[in-house]
């Protein structure tokens, strides 16, 4: 704790006189920074916000930029935004990912298959690209088609690694890979970050890369980092910057970082725009004494802005899973009431259970428009628009068993028709028929 407030005066101590921009910050707020004494004096600081840093990130350098280098974020959130970092904040970031991965025996030397968006395949003209050096190889994000993968499965197994590690898309997309192709690349673990992961992406990468999942939270700016241990918890790392939980309204807080390693940029009290829900209650079942955090929720970007300004938060996760378990229930729904109602062999559901579609069938069994067109006017009869039965998570249990409730009416007239032999008596017009458009 004495470390941490030595480090966040000393920070303080830099940004005061070097930049207008603290300046201007401490004299508005009526704070002199000689008086924060203590972690509990800091929140009389005034907060930082992204948006000021991306206008201007020059003005928070407190070293000549030559002794630094930027680094910009990817954008994903549709605001990239750009800092400068030292050699010695690389260093202790380094050092302070390697302490959480050593609590998994993974050694400090670890060989790493490292997916991170790297456009060596446009660059070199390669798929994957070996660093000696950082025990590296780096393996294209943007090329894992089912004809590049036994490539790039050969690097990776002539390469040896401890863990793979990126971003979870990127490990998830090839994990998804090597699962399609009857594939499995067993490491010691799978190295996450900078995304959230959802249950379905840890299931297929533990199964797939049969390790367990070592994730951190951390930003571009760098002023906070929290990683999970052995137990599944998060933790907080005191030593690599300040945390503050700023309360929103919703339940959950926003995470306010001021670094303790990067004196050559500090941001002191940097507004992440990311939020995690309550901390579990307790000491961790690991034993360690870092201070526990809740799961990350989600960013400032991740909701819809209400008309009176109200952020409304969309699901940080478990979209994919939800859609398939409605896609599931949907889909057991109607190949039961299709069993029961003796027309299973023509109306088919097919596709994946999030991406559901049907085929209608005559009574030879051949793809009919006609029978199509019954289908579909049976189900706007009760209330269902259904040129397919692609669900949304935003529907419910109850929208689900509501819609299997028509098909199982609408196949009671198909099977009529299919017994009658012409579905024409309850079509109600001409039959759809399929457009295709020529684009020049």
């Amino acid at each position: 704790m004495c470390a941490a407030v030595t480090s966040s005066r000393a920070a303080q101590t830099r940004a005061k006189p070097n930049r207008v921009m603290y300046r201007r910050g401490f004299a508005e707020s009526g704070v002199d920074p000689a008086s924060i004494r203590t972690l509990d004096d800091l929140p009389r600081l005034p907060l930082l916000d992204r948006r000021a840093v991306m206008a201007a990130p020059r003005d928070f350098a407190v070293q000549p930029l030559r002794l630094m280098w930027p680094s910009r974020s990817s954008g994903t959130s549709g605001q990239p935004i750009t800092v400068y970092r030292t050699p010695g904040s690389s260093a202790f970031e380094q050092a302070a990912l390697q302490r959480q991965w050593g609590w998994f025996g993974l050694p400090r030397d670890a060989r790493r298959v490292v997916l991170r968006g790297s456009s060596i395949a446009v660059d070199r003209g390669v798929l994957t690209h070996e660093i000696p050096g950082d025990h590296q190889l780096l393996v294209s994000s943007f090329h894992p088609t089912p004809e590049a993968l036994p490539e790039i499965l050969r690097a990776i197994r002539a390469f040896r690694p401890h863990a793979v590690e990126g971003w979870t898309s990127s490990l998830t997309l090839l994990a998804a890979r090597l699962r399609d192709a009857g594939e499995r690349l067993p490491v010691q673990a799978v190295i996450t970050s900078s995304e959230t992961i959802s249950t379905l992406q840890r299931e297929l990468m533990s199964a797939v890369f049969q390790a367990p999942i070592v994730d951190h939270y951390g930003q571009t700016e760098r002023v906070a980092m929290a990683s999970n241990c052995e137990a599944g918890g998060y933790h907080v790392f005191p030593d690599y910057g300040i945390v503050e939980l700023l309360p929103m309204a919703d339940g959950r807080a926003e995470i306010v970082g001021t670094p303790l390693h990067n004196w050559g940029f500090p941001l002191l009290r940097y507004r992440t725009g990311d939020f995690v829900g309550p901390a579990p209650s307790g000491p961790c079942p690991c034993g360690r004494a870092f201070p526990r955090l809740g799961a990350v929720a989600g960013r400032s970007e991740d909701a819809f802005v209400a008309s009176d300004g109200r952020l409304i938060p969309l699901p940080s996760e478990g979209i994919t899973q939800r859609l398939h378990e409605l896609g599931n229930r949907l889909a057991t729904g109607i190949r039961q009431v299709t069993t029961d109602l003796g027309v299973a062999d023509h109306l088919q559901i097919r596709g994946r259970a999030s991406n559901l579609v049907f085929a209608t069938l005559d009574p030879d069994g051949k793809p009919s428009q006609p029978y199509r067109t019954l289908l579909l006017r049976q189900l706007l009869t009760g209330g269902i628009i259904g040129p397919s039965f692609v669900v949304s998570a935003a529907l419910t249990n109850t929208d689900i068993d509501h819609t299997i409730d028509v098909v199982a009416h609408a196949c009671t007239v198909y099977k009529k028709a299919l017994d009658a032999g012409d579905p024409t008596p309850w079509m109600g017009g001409r039959p759809v028929k399929p457009v295709f458009r020529r684009y020049v």
